[in-house]
């Protein structure tokens, strides 16, 4: 039951990323992240006014589908409103900002894990509802994709959007986006073309297996259940697990931001490749610790060694792969079938 609670939300998330399919193009950058901040507002206050598992799945679906929208939605303004030459910064600081929110999470609930009371978990749940408000004050007040709005023919409005953004001419970046967007239009496709083969069908895929390479490395199941694993599965306590996973959420957000640094500089093959290999001897050394500590459960050491080890992943993650399919996804992946932008 707890898994299934847990993983409705991705659930919801992957629905949410489809429907960006479908309406994403049509609303624009602002309104998706509006729209998509309510559901996912709404879902949150189901959860913590939940009284009985079935709201608390329905809750965690819904916020979900919010989520799912956002995320589909939120890295492509990001890089759409930043400078060419900062395009892979730009993915790295959202990374960034997505694990800050995983080290407030991890430090909430480590501040509410000593009540007894349903304060335990509600206000974990309801605390979201502040960085929703923050979206929704916020985001109206940011500029437009300058390429959303050139694909809609409003100049006037891009040019206005591309001069905020930039202290310099822009006539040459304005040029660029309209050339691009109307070479964008003119290629009539359409989704068979996507499969049979050649240029179109390797990006889309390399795009798609970044993604899911990314998840099925264990990320979001170590990120969700780290104090269970550090408890059951390793032996700490389980206060000092609790803080063993908040203290490596704040080692997780720091390596993510020191990559900023050096992203661009090194590459995203030789980070690919480097941080599954490192991440490979790092699950190696978590299967080997936790098993020496079933063998021998009067022994520290064991636990301590999966311990590092698990830090040691969390690390290895952070310094490419947390960004690079991110980048691939952004910056190959966008193609114009059907009238709709098709970011796979």
């Amino acid at each position: 039951m707890q898994g299934f609670v847990v993983s409705v939300y991705d659930l919801g998330c992957f629905f949410g990323a489809l429907l960006t399919l479908v309406v994403g193009e049509k609303l624009g950058r602002k309104r998706m992240l509006i729209i998509f901040t309510i559901i996912m507002g709404a879902g949150i206050v189901l959860q913590t006014a939940s009284h009985n598992m079935t709201e608390m799945v329905w809750g965690r679906l819904i916020a979900g589908i919010g989520n799912g929208g956002n995320t589909a939605t939120a890295p492509v303004w990001h890089v759409e409103t930043s400078h060419p030459s900062a395009k892979g910064k730009a993915v790295v600081k959202e990374m960034a900002v997505n694990v800050l929110g995983f080290v407030i999470s991890n430090f909430v609930t480590l501040a509410f894990s000593g009540y007894t009371t349903e304060l335990q978990w509600r206000f974990p749940l309801g605390v979201q509802l502040v960085f929703v408000a923050i979206i929704l004050v916020m985001v109206p007040l940011l500029p437009e994709s300058a390429r959303w709005l050139l694909a809609r023919k409003r100049d006037d409005e891009a040019r206005y959007v591309l001069r905020l953004l930039n202290d310099h001419d822009i006539e040459e970046e304005f040029e660029q986006i309209r050339g691009s967007v109307k070479a964008e239009q003119a290629a009539q496709g359409s989704w068979s073309q996507l499969l049979k083969g050649g240029l179109a069908t390797r990006r889309v895929v390399l795009g798609m297996v970044l993604q899911v390479a990314q998840q099925l490395s264990g990320i979001n199941v170590l990120a969700y259940y780290l104090p269970v694993v550090l408890h059951k599965s390793v032996g700490l306590p389980q206060l000092t697990a609790r803080i063993a996973a908040s203290a490596n959420a704040v080692s997780f957000f720091l390596t993510t931001l020191a990559s900023i640094f050096f992203v661009d500089r090194v590459g995203r093959r030789p980070l690919l490749m480097a941080g599954a290999a490192l991440m490979a001897f790092a699950f190696l050394g978590v299967a080997i610790g936790v098993g020496l500590g079933f063998a021998l459960p009067e022994s520290r050491g064991p636990g301590i060694a999966a311990t590092v080890f698990i830090w040691l992943y969390f690390t290895s993650f952070s310094t490419g792969w947390i960004s690079v399919p991110w980048s691939v996804y952004i910056l190959q992946n966008s193609w114009s079938f059907g009238g709709y932008i098709l970011t796979v």
